[in-house]
């Protein structure tokens, strides 16, 4: 642990974690690309990381920030704050997972945390929110290109911005 040029401090175990995530996706390209033969990163030691406690929303400031907030925000916070869904799922959403025939009404997470797909009831004031914006089928927000979804950390970034402007 050498301190950094920049600041004098040691970084510390997330910045090294980090660190260590890039290097070691840097190496995958160069060995796809067959610019290596083997991972030199493969001895490195990942730091342990303390587990992260959650921050949920307070219910006042929830409701408060679905009542103020534009689309597609208004739709994200119902998701997250209601349905339980992460930036990831709600990023990947497609219109064809929001069953809304069905009784309860659903929402279908594919590929969610672990790669594990799971079946959400939803209150139908979700389901509306989210119908009344999304396409008629595929992704229901896409990225600026107008063919992918958003990536995930956008929805996370726009999220945060709102929430702590207002």
């Amino acid at each position: 642990n050498k301190p950094s040029h920049r600041t004098g401090q040691v970084p510390g175990a997330e910045a090294r974690a980090t660190y260590l995530s890039h290097l070691q996706q840097f190496y995958a390209w160069a060995i796809r690309e067959g610019q290596l033969k083997a991972d030199p990163s493969i001895r490195l030691v990942r730091p342990k990381l303390p587990r992260r406690i959650p921050r949920p929303i307070r219910e006042d400031r929830l409701e408060e920030a679905i009542k103020t907030a534009p689309d597609p925000l208004r739709c994200w916070f119902m998701l997250a704050g209601y349905a339980g869904l992460r930036a990831g799922e709600i990023a990947r959403l497609r219109r064809e997972d929001v069953n809304d025939g069905t009784e309860p009404l659903t929402i279908v997470v594919q590929d969610g945390k672990g790669g594990h797909s799971r079946v959400i009831p939803v209150d139908a004031v979700v389901v509306s929110a989210v119908l009344r914006i999304a396409p008629v089928r595929g992704w229901c927000w896409l990225a600026t290109n107008g063919v992918d979804h958003i990536p995930p950390h956008r929805v996370s970034q726009r999220s945060n911005a709102f929430l702590h402007d207002h």
